[in-house]
Parts: C-alpha cells; structure tokens; sequence
C-alpha cells in the first residue's frame, strides 16, 4: 500500500493527533502561494509528499487538475450526477466543512431533491442563477447575510471603542519580541512596538495591531479575520475567519521566547 512509503505512517497512526496525513501536513496556504513542497518545513511526510515523489520517480502516473472546490465560491451547478463550477469546469467534488459552519447559511427543505440544483455562496437554489425567480429568492435570502455581517461590524467597532479608551499595556520585554506562536504549521510572531507598547502580530511582512480591549486581552480585525491575544490564558491567540469562508476557530501556542 502506498501509504506505507511515507517514513512517518506509524507514527502518524499511533499518535492521537491530527497531521493532516491524508494531505500535505497543513502546508496548504503555503502551497497556493506556489512554493514548492520540498522547501517546506513539513512535521511528517504526508501523502502529499509521497505522491509527488512517486510520480517524479514514474513509479505512479498522478493526475494534478482543478477537481476539488473549496471554501464557499457560489456558482456551483448540480446536475443529474454531476458538479460543475462557473458552468464551466466538471468537479470531483465541493467540500462543505466551511460552508456548513456559516451561522447564517440556508439549509434547504426540500421533500424530494431535484436533478438539478444550484449552491451559491450560502444557500441552495433550484432557480437559474439571474433569472427573475432567483432574484425574488435573493431578495427574501440576503436580510440573514447582512443582518450577520452588521452585528460582526458592530462587534468590531465596540471593541475599536474600548481599545481607544483603554489605558495602554505595558509589557515587559526585552527588544519588544515576545516570541513565536503556531499552529500546525502556521507559524506567527508576536512583538511590541517601542514607543505605545502596543502589542503586534506579524505575519509574512504585514503588521496587525492589536488593541487592547480589557485588563489582559487584545483585538484586531483584519480583512476577515477576528484576532483575540489573551495574556491571562498563558498568552495565547485565538484567529476566527469569518464572513465569505464561514468561521473557523484556531488556537495559537507559544513555541519560541
């Protein structure tokens, strides 16, 4: 079998936690920015990485195409046994993990499920998208979505309030770094700025300030992302995606000082 050629399966299949094994070792994000798998610092060989090995070695014949849709795009087309994406591509398959944690999706209730139907960013339809139908059916639909989206908006602008009347944070810091926190392996450094003793999250080459809401905790919000730094639970971070790619929760564990 050829998951046995991976060098860490054993240890994969005794240990409790999740490496993403059937995949890549949560190397995704990196993956879609076209950095090469075998320049990734990955905890375990994956599946992943056996495939590419073996197909490099022409000892399987792996086939690489546009079959799988993530996230939550729309324009998805259910039709006698088939999935098609924009009308255009035949799909393998849309997975649902993060549709189905959208807090505001429109769960169908249909007493038999028609041939052919449509899924769009967070509802199912059996109208042709743009026609009149389903432009009636949007109009009784969007009220969830933006009524969702006004208390997220609400929520933040609270919090900008009580971080701008908050007392700032001093955090005692040598070189205003306060060390490495990860995820798998997503990995985030954390520091403070030398002036405000602003906490600041960094990822990549951005720069996330984070604001300070109440006695220990921190928040910011950037492009969908809901960010909370808790010092009083052992200085740990908590990321929520929210909004188009419904909302997953992540919790961040200091690894380096």
């Amino acid at each position: 079998m050829i998951f046995t050629l991976s060098k860490d399966y054993k240890i994969v299949f005794t240990n409790p936690r999740h490496f993403c094994f059937d995949e890549c070792n949560f190397l995704q994000s990196y993956l879609s920015e076209k950095i090469p798998l075998d320049q990734l610092p990955a905890e375990i060989e994956s599946m992943e990485h056996i495939i590419r090995k073996c197909h490099k070695q022409g000892i399987i014949n792996a086939h690489f195409d546009f079959l799988i849709v993530e996230s939550n795009p729309g324009k998805l087309k259910w039709e006698n046994g088939k999935l098609f994406y924009k009308d255009k591509f035949e799909c393998l398959f849309f997975h649902l993990i993060r549709f189905k944690k959208l807090p505001y999706l429109i769960k169908p209730e249909w007493a038999n499920i028609p041939n052919r139907f449509f899924i769009h960013s967070f509802y199912f339809s059996k109208h042709i998208p743009n026609s009149i139908r389903n432009g009636v059916a949007d109009m009784l639909i969007m009220p969830k979505y933006f009524l969702f989206k006004i208390k997220r908006e609400i929520n933040w602008k609270y919090n900008i309030f009580k971080s701008s009347v908050a007392p700032e944070k001093e955090i005692d810091n040598i070189h205003n770094y306060c060390g490495l926190y990860k995820l798998n392996n997503r990995v985030f450094a954390v520091g403070t700025s030398s002036s405000k003793k602003q906490l600041f999250l960094i990822q990549s080459l951005h720069v996330i300030p984070l604001h300070l809401i109440s006695k220990q905790r921190f928040y910011a919000h950037a492009e969908r992302y809901n960010i909370t730094f808790d010092f009083s639970a052992g200085a740990k971070f908590l990321l929520e995606q929210v909004f188009e790619s419904g909302i997953d929760s992540e919790v961040y564990s200091k690894i380096l000082p």
